[in-house]
C-alpha cells in the first residue's frame, strides 16, 4: 500500500472516531476515489480489527458492539426514522390491535396514526407511552393505550425483564412494529440486549403479523442475542433498498421489503 493510501486508511479512521460512523460514498467524494478503493480499504481496516463495516459504509467496533442509551440513539439517522415511521405507518388499519416497540424508530408512527379509529396500542415505551397520552389529552388520539409493566431500564427507557414478558403472555395482537440492532441473512434479527431481545422474541410470538423497522445501518450488523430468524418477519421497513445479493435469499422467508424512501418494495428494483 502506498503512503497515500495509508494517510487515507488513518484519515478514515479519524472521521469514524469523531462521528462513529461512515458512508462509502461520503468517502468517494471526501478523498476523491473510486468505490472500489473505499471498499477495499474498508475490507483492511476490518480486517485489522479497526471497523466493522455495514451495508453502505462502516462503524466503529465500540458502538457495534453495544447498545447505545435512548438519548444517543434519538439524535442519529433522524430523517431516515422518520420517513420509516411514515412508511410503516401505512400498515396499520382502523380497529388494529397493534404492538409498538421500544426504540428511536417505533416512536416516529405515532403522528400519522392519529386519524385512525379505534386502534389499540401495546407498547413497551416510555417515549411512546408518554407521546400517546399527550396526544388523548388534546384528543387527537382516542384509541386504547396499554403500557406493559416490568423492570425499568432508565438508560433504554422501556421496560423489560421476566414481568414485563408475563404481561405480553396475556395479549395478542394483529401487528408488532419491533426494532432491532442487526439484520442479518444468517442470523435474522439481533439485538444487544439480552432482556429485549426475549421480550420482543415472546411479542413476535403473539403477533399474526410482524414488521421490522430499521435504518440502513443494522443491515449486516450481527448483535448479540437472537430475536427472531427471517421466516417469522413478514415486512422490513427500510430507508434503502436491500443489498442486490440479499434480494433471492430474501424470498424463501418470504421477507417483504418496503423502501421508506418512496413507498416501493424489493420487487420494484429490477
Amino acid at each position: 500500500m502506498s503512503i497515500k493510501g495509508e494517510e487515507r486508511k488513518q484519515s478514515i479512521l479519524q472521521l469514524l472516531h469523531e462521528n462513529g460512523r461512515v458512508e462509502s460514498a461520503s468517502l468517494v467524494k471526501y478523498f476523491n476515489v473510486s468505490f472500489e478503493t473505499i471498499r477495499r480499504d474498508l475490507e483492511e481496516l476490518e480486517g485489522i480489527g479497526k471497523l466493522k463495516r455495514m451495508y453502505g459504509g462502516a462503524m466503529r467496533i465500540s458502538e457495534e458492539e453495544v447498545e447505545l442509551p435512548h438519548l444517543v440513539r434519538e439524535t442519529t439517522h433522524v430523517e431516515e426514522k422518520a420517513r420509516i415511521g411514515e412508511r410503516a405507518a401505512q400498515l396499520v388499519q382502523p380497529g388494529d390491535v397493534i404492538f409498538i416497540d421500544e426504540g428511536t424508530t417505533p416512536v416516529r408512527m405515532i403522528p400519522y396514526l392519529l386519524d385512525l379509529k379505534s386502534l389499540t396500542i401495546v407498547t413497551s415505551s416510555f417515549p411512546t407511552v408518554s407521546l400517546l397520552m399527550d396526544y388523548s389529552n388534546q384528543q387527537r388520539f382516542l384509541g386504547k393505550i396499554i403500557f406493559l409493566g416490568g423492570e425499568v431500564s432508565s438508560q433504554h427507557a422501556r421496560v423489560v425483564g421476566s414481568l414485563s414478558e408475563q404481561w405480553m403472555e396475556q395479549l395478542y395482537v394483529d401487528k408488532a412494529f419491533v426494532s432491532i440492532d442487526g439484520f442479518d441473512l444468517k442470523l435474522g434479527i439481533t439485538s444487544f440486549g439480552a432482556d429485549k431481545a426475549t421480550l420482543t422474541r415472546k411479542v413476535i410470538q403473539h403477533a399474526k403479523v410482524t414488521i421490522v423497522m430499521a435504518d440502513a445501518s443494522k443491515i449486516n450488523v450481527q448483535a448479540h442475542y437472537r430475536i427472531a430468524e427471517l421466516d417469522k418477519i413478514h415486512y422490513m421497513v427500510c430507508d434503502k433498498f436491500p443489498p442486490a445479493e440479499w434480494v433471492s435469499e430474501l424470498e424463501a422467508p418470504g421477507v417483504i421489503w418496503l423502501c421508506s424512501d418512496n413507498g416501493r418494495t424489493r420487487e420494484d428494483i429490477s
